[in-house]
């Protein structure tokens, strides 16, 4: 089911995706304020792929941003010397920007939230084991190339979940990343 929601924007170089964690360092002023006045409220803000190349303090355009994202929900945070922030936050679901509410001192948009894949039970349990087993072949290829790191990775078992942390991890320009953000198809 889809939600039209008003929420505040948060342009970043990044892509995040639905389940995935995302570690900030919130120091521009406009962006300490969003924080802020999202904790004061419902402690989410949306996500979106920054590609324009505005510097830092800049006045943003809507053509600086893609406009599918990933909505975020701030589930821990510290308060740090200055007023700066250092967030963690966690992708929930996806949304598509319908409109520019504001632009200063942060964009605030109204989006809808995008359904997830409506596949059966049995369709999304052989898709999992197909992408498990291509993860794995990945993950040694990569890891014996040097494109990932050599370590353990919590790697979640439920496909959806599974699916968006793939595409997080892939060693791929986050423009690509953004393609992949974009599917419907969980297969």
């Amino acid at each position: 089911m889809t939600q039209l929601l008003t929420i505040p924007l948060f342009p970043l170089n990044t892509v995040l995706f639905p389940t995935m964690p995302l570690p900030l360092h919130v120091f521009e002023e406009r962006y300490k304020t969003m924080i802020n006045e999202c904790l004061d409220a419902a402690g989410h803000f949306g996500v979106v792929l920054l590609t324009g190349q505005p510097e830092v303090g800049a006045p943003l355009a809507t053509d600086d941003w893609q406009d599918i994202g990933t909505l975020a929900r701030i589930v821990a945070y510290d308060n740090l010397p200055d007023g700066r922030y250092a967030v963690n936050a966690r992708g929930t679901e996806r949304f598509v920007v319908e409109r520019v509410e504001q632009q200063a001192p942060y964009p605030v948009v109204d989006v809808r939230t995008l359904p997830e894949d409506d596949a059966t039970s049995e369709q999304i349990d052989a898709e999992a084991q197909r992408l498990h087993a291509l993860f794995d072949r990945f993950h040694q290829t990569a890891q014996q190339q040097g494109l990932v790191p050599d370590r353990n990775l919590p790697v979640p078992t439920e496909s959806r979940q599974l699916s968006w942390f793939i595409a997080s991890i892939l060693p791929i320009e986050p423009i690509d990343k953004q393609r992949l953000l974009t599917i419907d198809d969980l297969a």
